[in-house]
């Protein structure tokens, strides 16, 4: 299954940086050991997903591959982490505009309910061995 391909590349791909994060491995040393595979495989999943006769899935992959180049960022940013939870760490400003803040929109979720709904990490349920995917 697609989904569950993407969540173990991505957990991989998490796992390493951690490393990099914490020291033990360098930025060059992530981009030639893990990086190119990681990346030339998830390209795979996006072409196998957008094929799929899943719609849901689909289109999630085809809005993951669009974006596919911005996602490495961190790779070459100092201080850019690869994933968004830094951005719901409080930063002085509220997500709602009704509260006065600026709405900083967030990525395109699938519904939470049926068995072809998405195939990135972020999708994640908790307490759920296989994902929503």
């Amino acid at each position: 299954m697609v989904g569950e391909d993407l969540l173990t590349y991505a957990d991989v791909l998490l796992a390493q940086w951690k490393r990099v994060r914490d020291g033990a491995r360098t930025r060059r040393g992530f981009r030639q050991s893990y990086l190119g595979w990681l990346r030339t495989g998830m390209r795979g999943f996006f072409k196998r997903g957008i094929e799929s006769v899943g719609a849901v899935t689909a289109g999630v992959c085809r809005e993951l591959r669009v974006i596919e180049p911005a996602r490495y960022t961190f790779v070459a940013v100092s201080g850019v982490e690869p994933t968004n939870r830094s951005a719901a760490r409080p930063s002085g400003r509220s997500a709602t505009p009704s509260a006065g803040g600026t709405r900083v929109p967030g990525p395109t979720r699938p519904p939470a309910t049926g068995s072809s709904s998405g195939c990135g990490p972020w999708w994640r349920r908790a307490g759920s061995s296989s994902g929503v995917c």
